[in-house]
């Protein structure tokens, strides 16, 4: 089965920080404090890579520093970027928490990063949607996006149990819209 829960790869800016193009941040050595997700699925960080920034540069040569997005890293950030999706898992909340205490301006990705990044990682380049998050009304942005959670069992489960879950989440997929994740299924 494949249930489709789209999330899109947001980036944002404190508000007022000046910043309206990563470039800036190496162009104009400044210090920041960067939280990235660690959901980044492909064994790189393409967002990074494409302004040559990394860990060892936000710390070492302009004196901010990456962090994660866990709780205790969300007071005092100047810039924030990862998947983004209307739910509270913990690998999402910190988007739902960030940008209902602070004022952020969402930057648009360059085309030319949207396009390589949704071929090479199997994305799709989408328009978020208007009012996704607060910071977000009104406006159409491109970002990369992924949706779906496959259902997958070893290869030794008996058949009448693989068809028996595949009949039950058939039959069942109404209930997809009652989770505490934005889930549908096709």
């Amino acid at each position: 089965a494949h249930i489709e829960q789209p999330s899109y790869y947001l980036v944002a800016v404190r508000k007022g920080s000046g910043i309206s193009d990563l470039r800036q941040i190496r162009e104009n050595r400044l210090k920041v404090k960067f939280m990235q997700s660690g959901i980044q699925n492909e064994g790189m960080n393409r967002l990074l890579d494409h302004y040559n920034l990394s860990e060892e540069v936000l710390e070492k040569e302009l004196g901010g520093g990456l962090v994660g997005t866990g709780a205790a890293n969300r007071q005092n950030l100047d810039v924030i970027a990862g998947w983004a999706s209307l739910v509270r898992a913990p690998e999402y909340n910190y988007w739902l928490d960030i940008a209902h205490k602070y004022d952020l301006e969402f930057l648009e990705l360059p085309m030319n990063l949207l396009e390589t990044w949704a071929k090479e990682g199997n994305y799709q380049n989408r328009t978020v949607p208007p009012g996704l998050l607060p910071g977000l009304e009104n406006r159409k942005i491109r970002s990369v996006a992924k949706s779906g959670t496959a259902v997958y069992g070893r290869t030794d489960m008996p058949a009448d149990f693989v068809y028996a879950l595949a009949k039950a989440l058939d039959e069942n997929r109404h209930l997809f819209q009652w989770t505490h994740m934005n889930w549908f299924y096709n």
